[in-house]
């Protein structure tokens, strides 16, 4: 057991409510990452999808009869998030009761809050990856553009490069990546167990880059209109 383990490791948590420590397992680490786990399924998930169903609802036969119709373009547009959202929120629900059933993970503290922020940013992604698949003109270029912006995100955060080592451009880039706010928020609700209060600014923020992904959505689809 000593070659095992040589070195005895002790955590002790500062999240209200426990106070009595208890060694390194797999459950603690689990419950560690559950954040950071979350955003990078949505990171890469929400525009590979948004721009997958944009673009093959642009290739497809009904396009041009969409857009004739007196239907708004938003409206279809609409439809697109809409149908992303439901297919990611069923994943990221799934996860969630998986981690608290097996891991017990303490997810239902602020679990109403939790999931406020969850949709926050399943919207910001998808709508990333719409904006993506009215902007390029094949699958493959939509694909291609849809990974390289998930992975510019990754690299551009804590989990690839630790902000306290990094150039102070390179960590005020990682400091306002939605990505590293998504995970925040998140690690203080579901580890910390922290209130509203807690993350209002952060919340903030994540709104500004919503507003930012719908005025791009509504300009792509607007400029493959003209096209």
């Amino acid at each position: 057991e000593e070659v095992l383990n040589p070195i005895p490791i002790i955590i002790h948590p500062v999240a209200e409510g426990q106070s009595t420590p208890s060694s390194v397992s797999g459950t603690s680490y689990l419950e560690y990452l559950l954040p950071a786990l979350i955003v990078l399924i949505t990171l890469f998930v929400g525009p590979l999808l948004g721009s997958t169903l944009t673009m093959k609802e642009r290739k497809s036969n009904a396009y041009f009869r969409n857009i004739i119709s007196p239907i708004s373009g938003y409206f279809l547009l609409f439809g697109v998030y809409l149908t992303s959202f439901i297919l990611m929120i069923i994943q990221i629900i799934i996860l969630l009761t998986t981690a608290n059933l097996i891991f017990k993970a303490n997810i239902f503290e602020n679990f109403t809050l939790i999931l406020i922020v969850l949709a926050v940013i399943i919207t910001l992604f998808v709508l990333f990856g719409i904006a993506i698949g009215y902007l390029f003109n094949t699958e493959e270029t939509a694909l291609l553009g849809s990974v390289s912006l998930s992975i510019v995100l990754l690299i551009l955060s804590e989990l690839v490069l630790p902000i306290e080592t990094a150039p102070q451009i390179i960590s005020y880039l990682i400091s306002i990546n939605p990505f590293v706010i998504g995970e925040i928020i998140l690690r203080k609700l579901i580890i910390f167990g922290l209130g509203f209060s807690s993350i209002f600014k952060d919340l903030l923020l994540l709104g500004i880059y919503l507003i930012v992904g719908i005025v791009l959505a509504a300009i792509a689809m607007k400029t493959s209109k003209k096209e």
